[in-house]
């Protein structure tokens, strides 16, 4: 979807993955039919099966893969010296790190941008006008990307609170899990609405104590991210925990999907960061018991109303 924004606004563009028979469709037909169904890929953006040869003389690498391949795809890409935008909302499994985290591990001498916000692939490819924010570790660096990917439906902010972007990206995915699950057991607006404001306060806990700054997770990021998961029908992870709450097992929903949601691995990560740091991730750690302690999902949501009466705000 992006390569499709990016080519439309006259950008060069190449097109790297790792299966090389999608790459040939996408040759064959002008679409990605599987993923973006319907969304002309403009004849300018070029296929390339083979990694090395898609990044060679590249100045900028956009990584849009799921963040369990990055510590596959990134050895074979540590020579590079521009730029990497990364457009991954999660965190490593084993270690809970950022992306950006594990790019400055793997590839000392780039640049790194996160761009993060309430996008979603299918309305990005169709023009549907769209807000991001990019941030990077310099100013430099984020008003670069800011110029680079801002067009006439999509409109870029610039932050330098890349921690923030990238941790507020990552969790919303959890809570997005939480309200698929409230929508499967036929809830309604009041207690969506309720689960993503309480949510936000968990994200932003956790995330100032990861680095990131409190203000981010009320921007586009944060809160933008959030309610766009929560309650659009384009969602993965939102429809992934309605079959939860219809009944369905996780492994029984992981072969219907065929590839893992973000939300999954990092709702552990994001757990044992948690206990980690002390901080206090009621929400988070009930959707941890239903995927991974095979806790009911009623009684989930029966333990977080039932939890000790508190004041609002701190």
């Amino acid at each position: 979807a992006m390569a499709v924004v990016l080519a439309s606004a006259g950008r060069d563009v190449m097109l790297w993955d790792y299966k090389p028979e999608k790459l040939e469709a996408i040759r064959e037909t002008g679409m990605n039919a599987s993923y973006l169904s319907g969304v002309r890929i403009p004849d300018s953006v070029c296929c390339e099966p083979d990694l090395e040869q898609s990044t060679k003389n590249t100045d900028v690498i956009v990584l849009a893969i799921p963040s369990r391949s990055v510590q596959v795809v990134l050895p074979e890409i540590r020579c590079h010296k521009g730029l990497f935008v990364s457009l991954i909302k999660g965190l490593d499994i084993e270690t809970g790190d950022t992306i950006s985290m594990q790019v400055r591990r793997y590839c000392r001498d780039a640049g790194i941008v996160a761009l993060g916000g309430p996008t979603f692939a299918d309305e990005i490819g169709r023009f549907v006008p769209s807000a991001m924010v990019a941030a990077g570790e310099c100013e430099s660096d984020s008003a670069m990307v800011q110029e680079l990917f801002s067009t006439p439906t999509l409109r870029i902010y610039s932050s330098t609170d890349i921690k923030g972007v990238e941790v507020g990206g990552a969790l919303k995915n959890i809570i997005a899990i939480a309200a698929g699950v409230s929508d499967g057991l036929g809830f309604g607006d009041n207690s969506k609405a309720a689960l993503a404001t309480r949510a936000i306060m968990e994200i932003q806990r956790l995330g100032v104590l990861m680095g990131g700054r409190s203000e981010t997770f009320l921007g586009l990021s944060g809160l933008g991210d959030l309610m766009a998961t929560c309650f659009s029908r384009h969602s993965r992870n939102r429809r992934f925990g309605q079959m939860l709450g219809e009944g369905l097992g996780v492994d029984e929903i992981q072969k219907a999907f065929g590839e893992l949601v973000e939300g999954v691995p990092t709702c552990d990560a994001a757990w044992r960061l948690a206990r980690d740091h002390g901080v206090d991730t009621p929400i988070i750690d009930q959707v941890h018991a239903v995927l991974y302690r095979n806790k009911p999902p009623r009684q989930a949501i029966a333990d977080l109303i039932g939890r000790r009466l508190k004041a609002e705000m701190p």
